[in-house]
């Protein structure tokens, strides 16, 4: 997933902008990062008083493109580039949008749902 690709250098970077020191895991903080339920169920015993631990359900479901693609456009979201899921869109109706006689070049980036 984006998350597992990507967490590591942007909470790196996050803490960096905001002046924070970074721990290995276990080492103690002020920020623990959680992905996961089996991460909130191996944090949530070890919280000592001071701690709080936050989780937003269904967050990881964003780093999948075509679920976020559809709950932006379920939305009314405009933004660019355009996306398609498939079987929802057919591959006739894309291309007819895409590759229009009068349209400008166009590029189509395709990729897999999983």
């Amino acid at each position: 997933s984006c998350a597992k690709k990507h967490e590591v250098n942007i909470l790196t970077l996050a803490a960096r902008r905001l002046g924070w020191a970074t721990t290995a895991r276990g080492c103690g903080g002020a920020v623990v990062w959680v992905n996961t339920r089996e991460d909130v169920t191996q944090r949530l015993p070890k919280l000592r008083d001071e701690e709080m631990l936050s989780h937003v359900p269904g967050m990881g479901l964003t780093c999948s493109k075509d679920t976020l693609a559809r709950a932006l456009e379920a939305a009314g979201a405009r933004f660019w580039p355009r996306s398609w899921c498939l079987p929802d869109v057919g591959l006739a109706e894309i291309a007819g949008e895409v590759f229009a006689p009068d349209g400008p070049p166009a590029t189509l980036i395709v990729k897999p749902a999983a």
